[in-house]
């Protein structure tokens, strides 16, 4: 694992718990004519696709608040937690008046849409700081000059809209329109500094150890886990990694851990029922209680090729990124419900990152 698991209580079934549906429409927004490797592996060089909205990072930091917490009290006493409407117009007569008439509707709804998303980026521009050595003079051009950018991209390409529909903070809206509409927003907003990254916590090697072992036990507990078992484990070693290093889990008590310790040991026991029963007061626990009741919600053959067309078409430096990493794409594709199985169905026979894209319209 390249990036830590952030504290929060977001469950291990979905390693990425933040707007998936922004990446999603963000990769039809970003893919366009992008190849990508008719046949991408998990060591092939990736194809960077620029211009991703980020999704969320996470990974299984819920082990922290709730597994975590009760095996470090049992291990230790460390617990932690468009053109309608014109064709309409003129086509005149009474076919072409209803016909014309229903289509132009359709625009003029698609157009008050944009009109209003459009409308909230610009107060977002109202607010942020200018370039430097921008002209305050021709600030009121360049507004409009972004407006009519805005509306024009919206009606053209409907991915845009379904990706405004979701933003709210100022942030996510500049962020989306510096990769959409960046010559147009540039008069007006000054580039914002990206985050620094955070630092990964050391990766520790008795953590290895423990996440085969849990896996195992997983799978003991939880029968129809076994085809997601080897992908989890680089998510169960970066949960160790982490409480390891904020001292939620006492190192030690991981060390503890071998291949023949007991499924229900004190350091692996808690962990087993939170990942596979609903505990009382904890609505995160049981994220894999849909699974042993039901198995994985796609084939692990059909979540592999997805994930390898996928993956190379992530881009790289967003928290979305996590996604790149085939392995926890193939986990994300067994086990969570936030993309439909109509999606990775189109991904596994999608040659382009272009298709890519337009699996998720």
């Amino acid at each position: 694992m390249t990036r830590p698991i952030p504290p929060g209580r977001p469950p291990l079934a979905l390693p990425l718990p933040g707007p998936l549906p922004l990446l999603c429409a963000a990769l039809a927004l970003a893919c366009d004519d992008t190849p990508s490797p008719p046949t991408p592996s998990a060591g092939a060089a990736p194809v960077e696709v620029a211009g991703a909205p980020a999704a969320g990072s996470a990974a299984g930091g819920a082990a922290g608040g709730g597994a975590g917490g009760a095996a470090g009290e049992s291990a230790g006493g460390a617990a932690g937690e468009s053109a309608g409407g014109a064709a309409g117009e003129s086509a005149g007569g009474a076919a072409g008046g209803g016909g014309g008439g229903a289509a132009g509707g359709g625009a003029a709804a698609l157009g008050a849409e944009c009109a209003e998303a459009c409308g909230a980026l610009l107060a977002c521009a109202d607010a942020c700081p200018p370039p430097a050595g921008a002209d305050p003079a021709g600030r009121g051009a360049a507004r409009e000059g972004l407006g009519a950018s805005c509306e024009e991209r919206c009606a053209a390409f409907a991915p845009f809209l379904s990706v405004a529909g979701g933003l709210d903070a100022c942030d996510d809206w500049l962020s989306f329109a510096q990769q959409q509409l960046a010559d147009a927003l540039a008069p007006l907003c000054a580039p914002a500094a990206p985050p620094a990254p955070p630092a990964p916590a050391p990766e520790l090697p008795e953590c290895d150890t423990f996440a085969e072992r849990l896996a195992v036990c997983l799978t003991d507990a939880c029968p129809p886990f076994a085809p997601l078992a080897a992908d989890a484990r680089g998510l169960l070693s970066a949960i160790c990694d982490q409480q390891a290093a904020s001292g939620e889990v006492p190192r030690d008590a991981f060390a503890a851990v071998g291949p023949l310790t007991p499924c229900d040991a004190p350091i692996l026991g808690p962990y087993v029922r939170y990942f596979t029963e609903s505990l009382p007061g904890d609505p995160a626990s049981g994220p894999l209680r849909p699974i042993c009741d039901a198995g994985p919600l796609n084939p692990p053959e059909r979540c592999a090729a997805a994930c390898a067309r996928l993956s190379p078409c992530i881009p790289p430096g967003g928290e979305g990124e996590a996604l790149r990493d085939e392995a926890i794409c193939r986990y994300f594709c067994g086990t969570s419900a936030d993309v439909t199985p109509a999606v990775w169905e189109c991904l596994e026979a999608a040659p382009l990152c272009a298709s890519v894209g337009a699996c998720f319209q």
